[in-house]
């Protein structure tokens, strides 16, 4: 698993969501 992943996924994921 990366870390990176993990940091833009959060804030990727919210974004798409709104």
């Amino acid at each position: 698993l990366n870390t990176l992943y993990l940091l833009y996924s959060i804030p990727y994921g919210l974004g798409a969501a709104a």
